[in-house]
């Protein structure tokens, strides 16, 4: 079934099979990028240690370069999604945001770490505009609301798992 992307009316009815399973895929790549944030604020202290870092160059690049490249970003990326194929956006945010924290994880230096985290920034902000726009354009209206909600509900998923998870595998290694 090809998917109304391009369609000015939602659909009504049932939502369709490739409906939910679209929201599925969003959900978990949303679930993904809320445990990326999360689990980084539980490394703040070996991060320091090992990149000798100040207080505020870490806070620059917890805080500052995901937020900057994350807003800025999220107004080109919901420009781009509304004329562009939302599929290979949201497939290239995902992977530049991927690589990104790939890059953090090798950064030696606060330079990088911070260029690193600015990608992360840029790539995660495609989720949001597109996984709205295409839930608009999957769901019907009278079901636009759960879908929404069911996406949402992976913030508070992700934060718990980061935070249960990220802290029993510190406390173990």
């Amino acid at each position: 079934m090809r998917v109304p992307f391009n369609s000015t009316t939602p659909p009504t009815g049932a939502p369709s099979a490739a409906a939910w399973g679209t929201l599925a895929i969003l959900v978990i790549l949303y679930f993904l990028s809320i445990l990326d944030r999360q689990l980084l604020s539980l490394l703040v202290v070996p991060i320091q240690t090992d990149l000798k870092l100040s207080d505020s160059q870490l806070g620059a690049a917890q805080g500052l370069a995901f937020i900057l490249f994350y807003s800025v970003m999220g107004l080109i990326l919901a420009y781009a999604v509304d004329r562009f194929s939302k599929a290979w956006i949201v497939f290239l945010g995902v992977g530049f945001w991927s690589l990104s924290t790939i890059a953090c994880g090798l950064a030696s230096n606060f330079g990088e770490l911070f260029t690193a985290r600015l990608g992360v920034g840029a790539g995660e902000a495609v989720l949001g505009p597109a996984a709205a726009s295409l839930m608009g354009a999957l769901f019907p209206r009278d079901r636009l609301s759960l879908a929404n909600g069911i996406y949402m509900a992976s913030v508070g998923a992700a934060g718990l798992t980061a935070f249960w998870l990220g802290g029993t595998l510190l406390v173990h290694l």
